[in-house]
């Protein structure tokens, strides 16, 4: 502590791919995690798309997020369809707000 400063508790910050339906094993080591960035492929109104295809959506990364106990959830998609970046606007969701529109 005279050279490091006092001990303080790690983070843990789980990055998932696009996966329809997380292993058991992912799940366990993700589980409390203060940070999870998942990827989402689709919209929410594309659930049979994303589990036809593997791919995942929004509401499907929050409900594991939630699952998990995840402190913060960050949403990602990179695609090859699109050849330009459009920088998006942070956006804010509430729990109170999450939870009135997807569950």
């Amino acid at each position: 502590s005279d050279v490091c400063g006092e001990q303080r508790r790690g983070r843990k910050i789980v990055i998932l791919g696009d996966l329809s339906v997380p292993s058991d094993a992912m799940a366990e080591i993700a589980q409390g995690a203060d940070v999870l960035v998942h990827e989402a492929t689709l919209a929410d109104n594309d659930h049979h798309k994303a589990m036809r295809q593997g791919h995942s959506n929004a509401g499907m990364a929050g409900r594991l997020a939630k699952r998990l106990g995840a402190k913060r959830l960050i949403l990602t998609h990179f695609s090859s369809r699109f050849d330009t970046m459009i920088p998006a606007s942070p956006t804010t969701v509430t729990e109170e707000s999450w939870t009135k529109k997807n569950l």
